[in-house]
Formats: structure tokens, sequence, C-alpha cells
């Protein structure tokens, strides 16, 4: 089964909400796998990524590099905190890990996702404690937050997370 070419939050986002308008999405290292993605970016250069949804994985990646996009727990010291979306780390994604794999679809027209939850906190010096994964609890709920200076980063987690407003992305197949 052929990809779907998918214009989305990732590529041209049109979320309902304050990001009612195609973004433009970069990475803090364009094109490196590991890189969070970063949308609205108020400074450097961007450019417009295509995401494409892989029917029979489930997966989403980027067109132009083929790096997948994943789950990101670096900022999450505990399984509540959103994960940032990101291009998943060679050698670090999966279960346990700071990097772990979405499951996506289209339903309605809107991107679905399910990511693990899981958690990298840090002790009082900031090392890292390691990464935990936790069975059978999903993060399935997009969010997004501004950070003056920098743009917007979208955020998958469950619930209501303190000071991230909720959005819905829509999915339109090229």
């Amino acid at each position: 089964m052929r990809s779907k070419v998918l214009l989305l939050a990732i590529g041209l986002l049109v979320a309902d909400s304050a990001l009612a308008s195609p973004c433009k999405p970069r990475s803090s290292s364009i094109d490196q796998d590991g890189s969070i993605l970063l949308f609205n970016p108020q400074t450097g250069t961007s450019r417009t990524r295509t995401i494409i949804l892989d029917p029979d994985t489930g997966r989403l990646r980027d067109k132009d590099t083929g790096i997948q996009i994943c789950a990101y727990y670096g900022s999450a010291n505990t399984i509540f905190d959103p994960a940032n979306f990101a291009f998943c780390q060679n050698g670090n994604t999966g279960p346990n890990t700071a990097f772990d794999y979405m499951t996506c679809q289209i339903v309605s027209g809107k991107l679905s996702c399910t990511a693990p939850q899981a958690a990298c906190p840090t002790d009082d010096d900031g090392v890292s404690l390691g990464c935990t994964t936790v069975d059978g609890q999903l993060n399935n709920e997009f969010y997004y937050k501004t950070q003056p200076g920098l743009g917007t980063y979208l955020y998958i987690s469950s619930g209501s997370p303190n000071g991230y407003t909720p959005v819905n992305v829509i999915a339109q197949e090229a």
C-alpha cells in the first residue's frame, strides 16, 4: 500500500485555535534526527515540510529526508508532562528511551495519534536519571505552546496539561 501525503501541523499545519494558518515548521538543527520540530519560528530560516503517513505502520515521516516523527520525552520529568514532536533519533528510539514512535491515522479529516506515556527525569543538577515508559498508558491528544522569541512547539499528551493549549490537527490527503 502506498504512503499518504498529508498537509498538516507538520508541513502545512492547519489547526483550530490560534494556529489557524499554514505554519512553517523547522527543527532546531535542520534535517537532523533527534531535532525538536518548531512551528512559526521567530528567528532563523525555515521551510515548509510535507509529512507522510505510512498506512501500513501508522508512522509519520518527513517526505524529503525520510526521517520519522516521534514523541520526545527529554523535557518530561513525569509521565504527565507533554512530549514534543521531534525527528526520531537513530539508535535512541523505542521504549525506555528519550524518543518513541507514535502510531497515527486519519479520523474524520483529523490526525489522530497515540504515543506511550514516558518520562526522562533529571536530578537537581540536571543529570538524567534515565527514561521510563509506562506499559499500557498512552498519550493521545495534541497541544501547543508558544515560547517567546523561539516559536510554537507541538506536543502529544493526555488530560489537560497546565499552560498548554489543546489543538486539532487537520489532515489533508494530497
